[in-house]
C-alpha cells in the first residue's frame, strides 16, 4: 500500500469506518433486526476493521463482533489477538475489545456464550430481540439459543451484504490500490513464465510481489497450472514443469489494505516473446480470457 504522507490526503481510514458502521446501522433498521451477530472475516473487518489471524480452519469459531442498532459495535477476538487489538485499534473503546476462546468444543462454546456474549447481549439490550447472524457453527447456534429463549435468531448474512453494496468515497480509493497490487503480481507471474520452470516457481514470483506490496492474506491457495492441467482445472500450484506451447492459467486472489482482490488470466506460451501491452492485445484476439475485477469488502 502506499506510504503515509503528509502532502496529499489518501485513504482516510476513520471515515471509512465511521461510514461503514453508518451503512451497517441504516441496514438493521431496514431489515428489522435489533442486532446484528458476525463471524466471517470479511464481515467482522466491515464492522470494526479488526484484522484477524487468518486461519484456514475453524476460523467462524474463534473471532465474532456484535452491533446493535445505534449502538458501537462489540468484538470478540481470538484470546492470542486481544492485547494487540487493545494496543492498536484506537477507534473502539477497551471494554469493547474482548477475548473469545475457540468454540471448535461444545463446552468451551457454552461457557463462551453464557460468560462473553450473554454480558454483551445484556448491555445492548437484545436478550429478547430479532437478531441476525451471518454464518454461524451448529454447536455454538445451539448454545445461543439456550442461552437466549425468548430471543430470534435470523438470516442476518444479507443485511451486512446489503451495507457493503454502496461504496463510500475510502472504498473506491482501495479499490483501484488493490486492483494495482493484484496486477503488479500477475505481471511478474506472467514474466516469469518460461519453458521448464515450475508452475510453483511461477507462483512465487507472484506472491513475492503481494507480500512485498503489504498484502495480509492470499484469498486460497492460488492457481497456477498449464497444459494438461487446464481441463479439468488442477487448482493450485503443483511442481509441473511448464512446456512450450502450452496454455498457462492464473487465479490470483488477496486482501490488503482492508479491500479483497482477484484476477484470474489465461495465456498462451507461443507469444510470450511480444511485448506486454501487444500480449494483452493478442490474447484478446485469441479469444483467451484476462478479467480483473474485486468481489467482496
Amino acid at each position: 500500500m502506499d506510504f503515509a504522507i503528509d502532502w496529499a490526503k489518501r485513504v482516510d481510514f476513520d471515515l471509512l469506518r465511521k461510514e461503514r458502521q453508518k451503512s451497517l446501522n441504516e441496514q438493521l433498521k431496514k431489515h428489522g433486526l435489533d442486532a446484528i451477530l458476525c463471524f466471517k472475516a470479511e464481515h467482522l473487518r466491515y464492522m470494526t476493521s479488526y484484522r484477524p489471524l487468518w486461519w484456514p480452519i475453524s476460523f467462524l469459531t474463534r473471532n465474532a463482533g456484535i452491533m446493535a442498532v445505534d449502538k458501537d459495535p462489540i468484538l470478540f477476538p481470538t484470546s492470542g489477538c486481544v492485547e494487540r487489538c487493545w494496543d492498536t485499534m484506537y477507534w473502539m473503546k477497551k471494554e469493547n475489545i474482548r477475548p473469545l476462546a475457540t468454540m471448535d468444543d461444545p463446552g468451551i462454546a457454552e461457557t463462551e456464550v453464557n460468560k462473553k456474549f450473554k454480558p454483551a447481549f445484556e448491555e445492548l439490550g437484545i436478550t429478547e430481540g430479532k437478531i441476525g447472524i451471518d454464518h454461524v457453527a451448529m454447536t455454538v447456534l445451539i448454545k445461543l439459543k439456550e442461552a437466549f429463549p425468548k430471543a430470534e435468531f435470523v438470516n442476518g448474512d444479507h443485511c451486512v451484504l446489503d451495507a457493503q453494496v454502496i461504496k463510500n468515497s475510502e472504498e473506491i480509493k482501495l479499490m483501484r490500490a488493490s486492483s494495482q497490487h493484484a496486477c503488479y503480481a500477475m505481471d511478474k507471474a506472467i514474466n516469469s513464465i518460461d519453458a521448464g520452470v515450475r508452475e510453483c516457481e511461477i507462483l512465487a514470483e507472484a506472491m513475492h510481489s503481494l507480500y512485498s506490496n503489504g498484502m495480509e492474506v492470499p484469498q486460497c491457495s492460488l492457481i497456477v497450472t498449464s497444459g494438461d492441467g487446464t481441463a479439468p482445472l488442477r487448482r493450485f500450484a503443483s511442481d509441473k514443469k511448464v512446456n512450450w506451447g502450452e496454455l498457462v492459467f492464473l487465479d490470483l486472489g488477496l486482501t490488503g489494505g482492508n479491500w479483497y482482490f482477484w484476477i484470474l488470466v489465461e495465456i498462451s506460451m507461443d507469444i510470450f516473446q511480444i511485448s506486454p501491452v501487444r500480449l494483452f492485445l493478442e490474447n484478446l484476439t485469441r479469444s483467451k480470457r484476462i478479467f480483473i475485477r474485486p468481489f467482496m469488502p
